[in-house]
């Protein structure tokens, strides 16, 4: 399953061909957009949890190289 997500990124040119793209902010990545609500109260009952969060922050930090 896939979704287009927006993000603010800081870009920097490194040495060798490379380039480092990472958020400036957290993306939220919610579970209702990929249809796990199901499996996660299924793990929260197993778990016997009193919650468990259905949306979490994202963070990523990426190096491309040419």
């Amino acid at each position: 399953m896939t979704k287009s997500l927006s993000a603010k990124v800081n870009i920097v040119k490194l040495l060798n061909n490379q380039v480092l793209v990472h958020s400036i902010y957290p993306i939220i990545v919610k579970a209702s957009d990929y249809g796990l609500e199901e499996g996660i109260k299924k793990l929260k009952s197993i778990a016997k949890l009193p919650s468990i969060s259905t949306a979490v922050p994202v963070t990523f930090s990426l190096v491309f190289t040419k």
